[in-house]
């Protein structure tokens, strides 16, 4: 698989994103929820997150692309492990409590 960045130990392969909605009432709407899927998967490490709010989606594709480029330099000094960290916690920036889920990938060498 192609690397899209190159980190100190590894690199990120893939961003995923999906989005969702869960209707609330059928008059109102109360109850419905805008959801934010983002999938990060790196040489050993796959990180899953999923924000939600009531009334519109958190974040877009430019929201994104805005991380990740303005912080391109940072992230390229980061091994997989800090990576991780660091994108959850920009996550929880936008949304404080955070639906996420770090996995390590089987099979792959840990070099930290």
């Amino acid at each position: 698989m192609e690397e899209l960045i190159k980190l100190m130990d590894g690199a990120i392969l893939k961003i995923e994103q999906d989005k969702d909605y869960e209707g609330g009432c059928a008059t109102c709407d109360y109850g419905s929820k805008y959801v934010n899927k983002v999938i990060v998967k790196l040489t050993r490490y796959m990180v899953k997150t999923e924000l939600s709010q009531k009334h519109e989606y958190i974040l877009s594709n430019d929201d994104m692309m805005k991380l990740f480029i303005s912080n391109l330099d940072m992230i390229k000094k980061m091994t997989e492990k800090q990576f991780t960290k660091w994108f959850v916690e920009k996550m929880k920036e936008f949304e404080k409590d955070l639906d996420y889920e770090v996995t390590k990938i089987k099979g792959k060498k840990d070099g930290m």
